[in-house]
């Protein structure tokens, strides 16, 4: 058994992370993944932080809250990624990278949201939980 903790604030490509998930994870490359879980955002929804559940083959990314949404009393989930992942024989230093290459580029970062929120999201939609309408 091998884990890892990833953080990092800045927020995820979504089309990189989806690239990561479905060709490089999911055949194996770093090991075997079993279980991660945690919160993440992706650059195209910035203002919106995720839970992260994924265990096997299915993974879910549920929208926990909106950033307006949060009162100055309420605890910050998160400010970017904040995942704990476990396997077996999993390549921790290559898995880390591989995450921190999904993550936005410096380049993309001082683009700002408004150019983050015409990236490809193969992501599906969901509302936040305080906007189910």
């Amino acid at each position: 058994m091998s884990s890892l903790r990833y953080e990092n604030v800045r927020p995820l490509h979504p089309q990189r992370l989806g690239d990561l998930l479905d060709h490089r994870i999911e055949t194996g490359e770093f090991g075997t993944v079993l279980r991660s879980a945690g919160f993440c955002r992706l650059a195209t929804r910035s203002h919106v932080i995720a839970q992260w559940n994924h265990v096997g083959r299915m993974i879910c990314l549920s929208p926990l809250a909106r950033d307006e949404d949060m009162g100055e009393r309420d605890e910050l989930l998160a400010l970017g990624q904040d995942l704990g992942i476990i396997g077996l024989d999993l390549d921790v230093p290559a898995l880390r990278r591989a995450f921190d290459d999904a993550a936005l580029t410096d380049d993309e970062l001082a683009a700002g949201p408004a150019v983050w929120s015409q990236f490809h999201d193969p992501f599906p939609a969901r509302p936040t939980a305080d906007r189910a309408d």
